[in-house]
């Protein structure tokens, strides 16, 4: 069962045109399942998937977290689900990725605080919630109910609609912050910038100095010829040479977000690339 006012906030959010991709881990089934309760969530949801073994929130991560509930991890699972939810998307309509990452009552004594650390992430805003539970005052029931509260309250705003309360204890503070956190891939795309620097573990960054020498290309796909010739190019040159990917070609339609990211998996740990908007 749906409560009243959780249920009038799912309505409102799926008569947004905002689209999201889930990720949670320890906590956050009731979330999914009260979004999914109310008539419309093929509106709203792209994917969500339940992170509950550890090797599955490293591989969402690239990486195994130093600690698995906290602030840092819900933000980097949220900015998985973002572009996630992009790739899906192709970019067209707003989307963003809403993470969870929390500790619960169950079966067994643990020795720590329970509680979740929830984060959103639209590719301009990060917004998280962080909430510590009064241990011992809730059941496991009601401590997943008060955490899938907290997750529908930030898909709420992401959304711009009124959340519902979340009636904490005597004791209990929800810690908010918002961070202006821009995504480079789509502004470049939208043409508010006109040059993105990726570095060669795959950071992107606005603008940046480019390299001194560039191979251009489509590298649909990377090939060994497209390495050959950088590498006599560097040698010629006496300096390194970056590969340059253009999203707008003259003679065929521009890339969009998912086709830009397959493009760029090929560079991941390999070679740093610049991308322009160049060729329209």
């Amino acid at each position: 069962m749906v409560e009243p006012d959780v249920q009038q906030a799912i309505e409102a959010i799926h008569g947004t045109p905002h689209r999201l991709v889930f990720e949670f881990a320890g906590a956050g089934s009731m979330a999914l399942f009260w979004l999914h309760s109310v008539a419309g969530s093929s509106r709203t949801i792209l994917e969500a998937t339940d992170r509950y073994a550890a090797a599955s929130l490293a591989g969402l991560l690239g990486r195994a977290p130093e600690k698995f509930v906290s602030a840092a991890t819900a933000r980097a699972m949220a900015a998985a689900a973002y572009d996630r939810a992009m790739r899906l998307t192709d970019g067209a309509g707003p989307c963003f990725g809403v993470a969870c990452t929390a500790t619960i009552a169950t079966d067994r004594v643990k020795r720590g605080a329970h509680g979740c650390h929830v984060a959103v992430y639209d590719g301009t805003v990060l917004r998280g919630y962080g909430l510590t539970l009064n241990k011992g005052a809730r059941d496991r029931f009601d401590e997943e109910r008060l955490v899938s509260r907290v997750i529908i309250r930030a898909v709420a705003e992401a959304c711009g609609v009124l959340a519902p309360p979340l009636c904490l204890a005597e004791g209990e503070i929800l810690d908010e912050y918002r961070e202006d956190r821009a995504d480079p891939l789509a502004l470049l795309l939208a043409g508010a910038i006109a040059m993105v620097t990726i570095n060669i573990t795959g950071q992107a960054s606005a603008g940046g100095p480019a390299p001194q020498a560039l191979l251009s290309g489509a590298f649909n796909p990377l090939h060994a010829g497209h390495e050959q010739l950088a590498q006599s190019a560097a040698a010629l040159l006496g300096t390194p040479v970056a590969f340059e990917l253009p999203v707008l070609n003259a003679d065929k339609p521009p890339l969009g977000y998912a086709e830009l990211e397959r493009r760029l998996d090929q560079f991941r740990g390999r070679y740093p690339v610049v991308l322009s908007r160049g060729g329209g």
